[in-house]
């Protein structure tokens, strides 16, 4: 008994220790992982191999290849971004709606990302408003996009990957900070005179 009482005065805290500080690091962990990529995929740019598009007919195209360099000047957000929208691309970059077209100025094209861990790239999405300006650009070429609407939606709410007319670029993340329990949406239209 006495060695069971030394054992668990010993071993509690350094267990309660251990699983503190993995929960305290586990962010960082993954904000490294995230940037570890994502500075893997700039170097390939530099190559000009990070962007999987043609210039006549688009390539095809893999879960988890890069298509696209987003950029939004107001929230200092600048991320490749991969297709798919799993898991596996989500630790990594924000990730494009494989359904949808690829954000080149034509139909509703979407892009999701995380605002906690792995990098939170959509960390100050909500920040955004009207005339705000994104930048995508693609193996075809930079597409300017401005901000004409944010609201949140139900998460089974897909109707926001619909396909529309204008040229459109719709970004979704969780909201609030921290919960999935809405998402919160940023609709841009192309901007055809930028």
């Amino acid at each position: 008994m006495r060695i069971v009482k030394v054992l668990t005065r010993v071993f509690v805290p350094v267990i309660v220790l251990a699983v503190g500080l993995g929960v305290m690091l586990y962010p960082a962990y993954t904000k490294s992982n995230y940037q570890t990529f994502q500075d893997k995929l700039k170097d390939a740019a530099k190559s000009e191999q990070a962007l999987k598009t043609g210039p006549s007919e688009p390539m095809p195209v893999m879960p988890g290849e890069a298509v696209a360099r987003l950029e939004i000047p107001k929230i200092g957000l600048d991320a490749y971004v991969m297709s798919g929208v799993g898991g596996a691309v989500l630790k990594q970059a924000p990730g494009h709606y494989e359904e949808t077209p690829l954000p080149e100025g034509q139909g509703n094209s979407a892009i999701a990302g995380h605002r906690t861990m792995h990098g939170h790239p959509f960390l100050k999405l909500d920040e955004l408003a009207a005339g705000d300006q994104i930048v995508v650009s693609t193996g075809n070429g930079r597409f300017i996009y401005r901000v004409v609407e944010k609201k949140l939606v139900e998460p089974e709410d897909v109707s926001v990957l619909d396909q529309t007319e204008v040229p459109r670029l719709t970004l979704t993340t969780c909201d609030p900070v921290g919960s999935a329990a809405q998402r919160l949406i940023i609709v841009a239209e192309y901007d055809q005179e930028a």
